[in-house]
């Protein structure tokens, strides 16, 4: 009976110890997981943020900018046509 309980003594100490070694590389796995948790929490936060801030801007400022890319494409599709070369008349 005494030898019975040793052996389960023993062999619940070993699975403790086997258990403990364990522990060691799931809190490991468990913070990595945590971080890359928060830093995409982080990055979606901001571009939310980002997405209110430009709902919330005022509509002249939109306009403003609706303004300065119309007249640069209009440059850009002057500087593309070519300019017609004034006629010479015969003489």
């Amino acid at each position: 009976m005494l030898r019975n309980k040793m052996i389960a003594f023993a062999l619940c100490a070993a699975l403790g110890v086997l258990l403990a070694g364990c522990g060691d590389e799931a809190k490991k796995d468990v913070s990595s997981t945590v971080s890359r948790v928060e830093s995409g929490m982080e990055e979606a936060g901001s571009r939310v943020g980002s997405a209110v801030e430009s709902l919330l801007e005022p509509d002249s400022s939109r306009h403003q900018e609706e303004k300065e890319s119309s007249r640069e494409e209009s440059l850009r599709e002057e500087e593309a046509t070519p300019s017609p070369s004034p006629a010479v008349e015969p003489r």
